[in-house]
């Protein structure tokens, strides 16, 4: 059995993790929002961290039999290409887990700031034909618990879960036989695991970012670094925007208790009511289709920030790999060059993984990978169909 075989078998151990999951009422255990996130990440992170092990353990025994021939041969020339003094297949050279250096830090935040909008411009069409599920989610998380804890469970497990699985087992694994394959199909996976037609649109185009990200960085630390502050943005927003209207509100019945009509009548004027809810109206817009937009609106409304962010996000990814050393690499990912191929696929490839080094992205998908998908996609239409009281 080929290592993509086994990481696919671990998504469909995943989806039945889920499958399963979906029995238990952990509302009764606890509504808070914030502990059922955490549950949820640990019942989809569960499967790949159980393989991580094991697949330690393995690696580990491999290291001391080939250790243990190097010092009876006194050789280094395995025909594997295994070096045990390097420890090429470490959990952490597994994952991608390497350095990434002050300036590349500081430019990955400048990027998750140009590419904010192009993703928001996704989220946007989404909510054209889907409902946004997470909504009443990130409300009760926020109603619930201290500002640092919501961002602990909103921001940094997640960022450090998903993408331990996605960009580190799934997509490292997967792009050792076609690294343009596994940034869709790991970012597919990405997408459809998250149960609904919002997220997985947006959560798509964010796997498919991610991936050339870890391929300019060649570090998961990166694409943590990004995902922590999409998350941490999105939260701080949420307690941010309702303390600020009630600032405004207060401001504005001060200025009716001073007979300063006129800055009461302006504060009115900039909230759009005097008894606005900024929860309710997120709330109330979260459990419906926004039928009421189109797609001119849209495109009038986020189509020059993100057409003007993505433009300079792209600039700053060019900066990003010309740092490391691998903006040319990247460019030979999309070269039809045979000789540009095979290079590639030595660079990425590793030891012990029959399978390795293909470059026709159909050897991503197995049997087990099929079922795992089919599941998803039968759930994903279902459970929009539920939240759109179709069914």
């Amino acid at each position: 059995m080929n290592y993509v075989r086994r990481i696919n078998i671990v998504f469909l151990c995943t989806v039945a993790t889920i499958f399963v999951s979906s029995f238990i009422s952990f509302g009764n255990i606890t509504s808070n929002g914030a502990i059922l996130l955490l549950l949820s990440q640990a019942i989809i992170a569960g499967p790949s961290i159980v393989f991580l092990i094991i697949e330690s353990r393995r690696l580990r025994s491999l290291s001391d039999g080939i250790s243990s021939d190097y010092q009876r041969s006194s050789s280094m020339n395995y025909s594997m290409g295994y070096d045990s003094h390097k420890g090429k297949n470490s959990i952490r050279e597994q994952l991608c887990f390497h350095k990434v250096s002050l300036p590349n830090v500081l430019w990955l935040i400048l990027f998750t700031i140009c590419i904010t909008p192009a993703i928001n411009f996704v989220n946007a069409i989404s909510r054209m034909f889907s409902v946004a599920a997470i909504n009443d989610t990130m409300l009760n998380i926020t109603q619930n618990n201290s500002y640092l804890f919501a961002l602990f469970c909103v921001a940094f497990v997640p960022c450090v879960m998903e993408e331990i699985v996605y960009r580190g087992l799934f997509y490292q694994g997967y792009r050792r036989v076609h690294p343009l394959g596994a940034a869709f199909l790991s970012a597919f996976l990405f997408g459809i695991l998250h149960g609904n037609l919002n997220q997985f649109c947006y959560a798509f185009v964010m796997g498919i970012i991610f991936a050339f990200v870890i391929e300019a960085t060649d570090s998961l630390l990166s694409t943590m670094i990004i995902h922590f502050i999409m998350n941490g943005w999105s939260i701080t927003l949420l307690y941010a925007i309702p303390r600020l209207f009630e600032y405004l509100k207060n401001m504005a019945n001060d200025a009716i208790a001073r007979g300063d009509q006129e800055l009461a009548n302006s504060i009115t004027r900039l909230l759009g009511t005097d008894n606005f809810d900024f929860n309710q109206i997120f709330q109330e817009s979260a459990n419906t289709v926004l039928t009421d937009m189109n797609l001119f609106d849209i495109i009038r409304t986020y189509g020059l920030t993100a057409l003007l962010g993505g433009a300079l996000a792209f600039l700053i990814y060019r900066k990003i790999a010309k740092n490391t050393g691998r903006y040319e690499y990247i460019k030979s990912l999309f070269s039809k060059n045979k000789d540009d191929i095979i290079e590639r696929n030595h660079e990425i490839s590793g030891y012990g993984y029959k399978g390795e080094g293909k470059v026709k992205a159909s050897a991503l998908f197995t049997l087990p990978l099929w079922i795992a998908i089919a599941i998803c996609v039968f759930n994903l239409v279902m459970g929009e169909l539920i939240l759109q009281g179709i069914i």
